[in-house]
């Protein structure tokens, strides 16, 4: 190879292929027609221009100004098309569960109490209403509660 520069990537590949009987020769890009895209780096595509708009002010001051530069942005605007939270509260009136858990939250009286179940009776106090969203609270285990056990 007869370039008078040799980067580091160049050296670890030319290592790699002087274990194999072949001589590298040199190809410009424009006579080389069938160069895929995954041997050419992105910032030396000509495809990719680099835009300038300069933005001037209305303002007496002439030297403030502003410098718009992009290259190759992709921009991608995600809105979700389904109400998530929506549905999970709609979900709830079809689960008798969570439908006495809700029913209990929204108006906490004895006879709401006693529609639960022994196992959610004892779990109530983690429960709690964001809006209409039923939330559950965790406790995280710390080594110092176990240590008191």
């Amino acid at each position: 190879m007869k370039s008078p520069h040799l980067s580091q990537c160049m050296a670890r590949w030319l290592s790699f292929f002087a274990e194999y009987n072949f001589v590298v020769h040199y190809k410009p890009g424009k006579n080389n027609i069938l160069v895929d895209a995954l041997s050419r780096r992105p910032d030396y595509d000509p495809r990719t221009v680099l835009g300038r708009q300069v933005i001037d002010d209305d303002d007496e001051d002439d030297d403030r100004c502003a410098v718009f530069i992009a290259s190759g942005i992709n921009l991608t605007n995600v809105s979700p098309e389904v109400d998530l939270r929506g549905e999970i509260v709609a979900a709830y009136a079809d689960d008798a569960v969570y439908a006495d858990i809700l029913a209990y939250l929204r108006a906490p009286s004895d006879e709401t109490l006693g529609a639960l179940s022994r196992n959610t009776r004892n779990q109530i106090g983690r429960y709690h209403l964001d809006g209409d969203m039923l939330c559950y609270n965790i406790v995280r285990c710390s080594s110092s509660r176990r240590a008191q056990r």
